[in-house]
């Protein structure tokens, strides 16, 4: 359940440039 989300927010993490 939490992988999906774990995708998500290293997706957002690397748009960012964080």
């Amino acid at each position: 359940a939490g992988l999906e989300k774990a995708k998500k927010e290293l997706a957002i993490s690397i748009e960012k440039g964080i």
